[in-house]
């Protein structure tokens, strides 16, 4: 009987592969597909709840984080100029992304992010530092970094260290505790000009955190900002929520592939 089967699986030798190409793709997909929906619903919620108030603007048709997205400074000055955000909570941003992730749908291994000097807590709100500083000194335009703590990791880098950027050495002033942010945990933050700098991205920005006044004024803001800039893309909590809720409904079916393959 053993002999019978092994006479089979020879005889359809590319069928035979296909099928065992096709488990493997399975259990691979299983997998995945687990980790990914784990992986989503915690960032998702996470990075969710930080955006109570908040709105990002960025180039139409961007993702988040914005890696691709572009906008003049010129027209982010407009935009942080409105008269019913929180100054305090506003802030332009620059992301770039320095890994990729081991699974495609992570948006990274390690990014940064430039922010502005004064305005790191509108950012990651009250995540306090393993060690060092969690805010960067009044004014500080120099080539330092505050280092989420998977990025420490990434590094292998302590408060003190230069660590390179793009060909930049830059020296590490705080480390951050773990927080709820993936984002953030991934990252090197560095003053918004140093970032511009080292990434030749001089008089651009590749989004705008905005806060509102009032959590309730953001629908309102929202709009008028919409109105304001049609070529820019508003995101507020109630579109990540949608977004959300549509990339953790999605049914892979790795079943599919089997039925397809065998």
């Amino acid at each position: 009987m053993v002999d019978l089967a092994f006479k089979n699986i020879l005889a359809r030798k590319t069928r035979s592969l296909l099928c065992v190409l096709a488990v493997m793709v399975s259990v691979y997909l299983n997998g995945s597909t687990a980790t990914m929906n784990d992986w989503m619903y915690t960032t998702m919620t996470s990075e969710l709840a930080r955006y109570m108030g908040k709105i990002y603007v960025q180039q139409g048709g961007s993702s988040y984080p914005p890696f691709d997205s572009s906008i003049a400074e010129t027209t982010a000055q407009q935009i942080l100029a409105h008269d019913d955000l929180n100054a305090a909570q506003s802030t332009p941003l620059i992301f770039v992304r320095l890994a990729r992730a081991m699974m495609p749908f992570m948006p990274a291994q390690a990014m940064v992010i430039g922010v502005t000097p004064g305005k790191e807590q509108a950012l990651w709100g009250g995540i306090e530092a393993a060690s060092g500083a969690n805010a960067f000194a009044p004014g500080e335009r120099g080539d330092v970094a505050i280092l989420g703590d998977k990025a420490a990791s990434y590094f292998d880098a302590r408060v003190g260290d230069d660590i390179p950027i793009n060909n930049t050495s830059v020296r590490v002033v705080g480390i951050l505790q773990k927080s709820s942010m993936d984002s953030v945990n991934l990252a090197a933050i560095v003053p918004l000009a140093s970032a511009q700098r080292i990434f030749a991205k001089e008089g651009t920005v590749s989004a705008v955190l905005v806060g509102a006044r009032d959590v309730n004024a953001v629908p309102t803001l929202a709009g008028a900002l919409k109105r304001d800039y049609p070529l820019l893309q508003v995101v507020t909590q109630d579109d990540l929520l949608k977004d959300a809720q549509t990339v953790l409904s999605q049914d892979f079916a790795p079943a599919r592939l089997i039925s397809q393959l065998a």
